[in-house]
């Protein structure tokens, strides 16, 4: 025989499968959450703060002593570009991704980046640099 179907528990459950029987719930799960909590605000405002207009945008000073110690262009910017690319093109283009990644190390202009992607991406250039920048600026933030 089977033994008995354990009861279901909701995520919300403060039961924990590492405290001993008969021991009372932990608060530690409430605090926890607290810091998981503030950085998702911190990220909402840090996201908030960043213009969503390509004028403006494209205006806005980029921290790129923090961009080079942060590593953000080869851990967050490639694999991102990596993802759109694919979206955009129906498969990963690893020469246009080198591009791209070559162009953020040296600092380029957003407008040259467009410039030169608008060759094979056509008017989605604009956009998915509009999107990099925002994420740049995001993670140079954070």
């Amino acid at each position: 025989d089977a033994p008995p179907p354990r009861p279901l528990k909701t995520l919300d459950d403060d039961d924990d499968d590492e405290r001993r029987p008969g021991a009372p719930p932990s608060s530690s799960s409430s605090s926890e959450q607290q810091p998981a909590e503030e950085e998702q605000r911190r990220d909402r405002a840090i996201a908030e703060s960043i213009p969503t207009d390509r004028e403006a945008l494209f205006a806005m000073p980029v921290d790129w002593a923090a961009v080079e110690k942060k590593g953000i262009v080869r851990q967050k910017l490639r694999p991102w570009v990596a993802k759109k690319m694919t979206e955009y093109l129906g498969e990963e283009e690893p020469t246009l991704i080198d591009f791209v990644a070559t162009q953020l190390e040296a600092r380029a202009a957003p407008q040259k980046i467009v410039q030169d992607l608008a060759l094979v991406l056509e008017d989605d250039a604009q956009v998915l640099v509009v999107k990099l920048w925002r994420v740049l600026h995001f993670h140079a933030a954070k």
